[in-house]
């Protein structure tokens, strides 16, 4: 079978996998109170609930440094066993009585096995009737939707999965599985406290059905991104009255190429190929608006006799939505924050009452303390802070007050030197500051200099065309002009979505556009377009599904709208497909590892026997192969023989000892070399040998000056144990090389090469 096709079976087992445990099962678990919600409200309080359940339980065992396999199933198995034992009367009448009394009648000898799969095959036929009659009108009325979903969703599975190239696309892929592989230690925080939810939950699935990490990290990205674009829609199908008008901004969102993407300053939604944390936590954000939107429509539903049990419900999704934000990134908790701020403005006549306000204050500090409390008792045992929580702070304005004032001096030393004269000696005397008048813009002028900077913005970081742009201001104008439509109509509720949508776009601008005004960065331009893209075609969805709405109180024919619904949906997913508005594949290679490397990675551990294997390479393999097997850095082997005399040993104590080494190498993080021949050569393997010092002896030249000298080694190595030598796997760009060695007389690797003794080879 080829290595796509097996790629591919594996995305496939980690979608089946993943939707097992955060929708099915916690569905199972919840399904009492679940029974008579829609499918969009089943399918957030499943996704929400499940994820929290697995990142909390990883979290909580791994303070006491208990993460053993059997110890997270028989935590997950806790709660499904009381539900089942506090039900077990209905269980035993409904369902287990009479498959005991014909258990027992087959061992007592008083029937055939022939009569009891008789019986068997009745009940399963009248099962099925049962449900095709159950399922028959829910086809007929949402088969259209299904059409259209189950389209969707496949261009999104293949759209990002990738099987012809194998190695990590995001430079943090190696570091965050180096995190979960510390788990497996009973170590959490083992970089320092930094927000670890995606992390656990990756952990929860490596430990309990046996995934190598490394399959994990590089595969699931898939099948996270399917669950934040469906949140997507279920955030619309929550805001919208017409069941086809959220897949307007669904379809454009996900399939057309009308945005940018907002990654790498505009890398076409590159971001989400890879498992990221901050990617991770966006599958919670739209969950909080869900959640508040919903508490305030309890709130103002519910009498003052009843208890607050509806509402309630929908306040701890909130607390658990907002909290799952903030265990996968900060940023996520920025977002979210901005979200539920729009909700809240929109529905202010509510806020403003003091039980309500109190609930909502609770709610906000319980949002907060249950994601922290394993941070603050790591922090109380004396883990430090990860280094990337002073780089966000920094971002923040929070950062070295030190370096801030040093910044300071330097720009004022830039100002006063363009203040200064422009040439010397010319008898004209500039006048003193003091002295002269300071320009002050018009109110006019700041305001044309705001819209050139948000035109600019929205030109460059989000839309793909200024006709995107402007069709979306159009919307915006449009939601604008609907307001006071939806007053006349007594439309209270519709009024507070479009507000709350309005509010949120203009925060997002103003969010990406405040460097450019000189205000404080609260997020680097980097990331802060990814989440605006997210959201930015709501208003899209929401105005035309306000414009038939309109339409359907003037002419009152419902079901005239509701086909209107369907055919526009049906029109923009044909305009989408037909004029070639689909998403442009991002198939681009591994700018951190070769293919090859990645692919003998996965192979390597398929048919080897843990811990009885060694991969010597530069550095990306090192995370990849833990915990199955051990790594030895390329730098490190050199070393050993530099200078080389005959008493110089080298010994690897593993039974398989596998050599990678690039003959093409690699710029590291920029992809292939532009201005050098990077192929391996006598002349790199002259120069000297790099220091190690962190990973600047990869990085540039000097991963080719390594390589280099690896595979001279490998040469000379080859040519005199011939027998022993062997390739395992080569292309144009990569050779794997494999020794099989006997461990209790193991090889001595430290030979003079030629390029380890102070000559070159002859």
């Amino acid at each position: 079978m080829s290595f796509n096709i097996v790629t591919a079976v594996w995305i496939a087992k980690l979608f089946v996998i993943y939707t097992f445990m955060v929708v099915v099962l916690p569905y199972f678990v919840m399904r009492g109170f679940l029974k008579e919600r829609s499918w969009t409200q089943k399918f957030v309080f499943s996704v929400v609930g499940g994820n929290f359940f697995y990142i909390m339980l990883v979290l909580l065992w791994g303070l006491l440094h208990i993460t053993d396999r059997y110890v997270l199933i028989a935590s997950t198995l806790v709660l499904p066993a009381v539900l089942i034992i506090r039900r077990r009367t209905e269980l035993w009448e409904g369902h287990l009585k009479g498959v005991w009394i014909h258990v027992c009648r087959l061992s007592r000898h008083e029937v055939s096995v022939r009569y009891i799969i008789r019986i068997f095959l009745r009940w399963l036929g009248r099962k099925t009737r049962a449900g095709w009659r159950k399922a028959a009108p829910f086809l007929r009325t949402h088969l259209s939707e299904m059409i259209l979903f189950a389209g969707c969703s496949a261009f999104i599975i293949w759209y990002f999965t990738i099987t012809d190239h194998f190695g990590p696309r995001e430079a943090d892929i190696s570091v965050h599985m180096s995190w979960i592989n510390e788990v497996d230690n009973g170590i959490i925080f083992s970089d320092g406290i930094y927000p670890f939810g995606m992390h656990a939950l990756l952990y929860y699935m490596h430990a309990v059905f046996g995934i190598p990490t490394v399959r994990i990290m590089l595969l699931f990205g898939p099948v996270q991104t399917f669950y934040i674009f469906t949140m997507l829609l279920a955030f619309l199908k929550e805001i919208c009255r017409f069941r086809y008008m959220p897949y307007l901004g669904y379809i454009g969102f996900a399939v057309g190429d009308y945005l940018v993407g907002g990654a790498d300053y505009g890398g076409s939604f590159s971001r989400y190929y890879s498992a990221l944390p901050q990617e991770f936590g966006m599958i919670f954000l739209l969950p909080c608006s869900i959640a508040l939107v919903r508490f305030f429509r309890a709130v103002q539903d519910e009498d003052r006799r009843q208890k607050c049990r509806e509402s309630s419900i929908w306040l701890w999704l909130l607390i658990i939505s907002f909290g799952l934000t903030f265990s996968a990134h900060f940023y996520n908790t920025f977002i979210a924050a901005i979200l539920v701020i729009a909700a809240a403005a929109a529905y202010i006549r509510f806020v403003v009452r003091p039980e309500v306000l109190k609930r909502l204050i609770c709610a906000a500090l319980l949002a907060i303390l249950i994601p922290v409390f394993p941070m603050a008792v790591a922090f109380a045992c004396g883990t430090p802070l990860q280094s990337s929580l002073y780089w966000g702070m920094e971002i923040m304005g929070i950062g070295d007050e030190k370096e801030a004032e040093e910044a300071t001096e330097e720009a004022e030393t830039e100002e006063e030197e363009r203040l200064s004269p422009d040439e010397e000696g010319s008898g004209e005397t500039s006048p003193a500051p003091d002295q002269t008048e300071a320009y002050v813009p018009s109110a006019g002028e700041r305001l044309t200099r705001v819209k050139a900077v948000i035109q600019n913005m929205l030109n460059l970081h989000i839309f793909r065309s200024e006709t995107y742009t402007v069709i979306w201001e159009l919307c915006l104008l449009a939601l604008l002009a609907e307001i006071p439509l939806m007053w006349i109509l007594k439309e209270w509720e519709y009024s507070r979505y479009i507000v709350m949508v309005l509010i949120n776009a203009g925060v997002m601008v103003l969010l990406c556009i405040m460097g450019d005004l000189g205000l404080p960065v609260l997020m680097d331009m980097e990331r802060c377009p990814i989440f605006f893209c997210y959201t930015a075609l709501s208003v899209f969805s929401l105005a035309a599904d306000g414009l038939l709405l309109v339409l359907g109180r003037i002419i009152p024919v419902q079901m005239v709208w509701r086909g209107a619904s369907l055919l526009l949906a049906v029109l923009f997913a044909g305009y989408t497909l037909g004029a070639g508005h689909l998403k442009e594949k991002n198939i681009s290679v591994s700018k951190y590892q070769r293919d090859g490397a990645a692919l003998c990675v996965y192979d390597i551990m398929e048919k080897f026997p843990d811990q009885k294997w060694t991969i010597i390479s530069c550095n990306e393999e090192r995370n990849m192969v833990s915990p199955s097997a051990w790594h030895y850095e390329v730098i490190d082997f050199l070393d050993s023989m530099e200078d080389y005399s005959e008493d110089d040993e080298m010994f690897i104590p593993t039974r398989y000892v596998f050599f990678f080494i690039e003959k093409n190498c690699l710029d590291y993080g920029y992809g292939e070399f532009t201005d050098e021949d990077a192929h391996v050569s006598r002349d790199w393997a002259s120069e000297d040998l790099p220091v190690k010092n962190d990973l600047t002896q990869y990085a540039g030249t000097n991963r080719i000056i390594v390589n280099s000298r690896m595979y001279y080694w490998a040469q000379e190595y080859e040519e005199r144990f011939p027998n022993e030598m062997k390739v395992y796997y080569e292309d144009e760009d990569f050779v794997c090389y494999c020794i099989e060695q006997n461990e209790y007389y193991l090889n001595n690797f430290a030979i003079d090469y030629g390029y380890n003794s102070g000559g070159e080879a002859g």
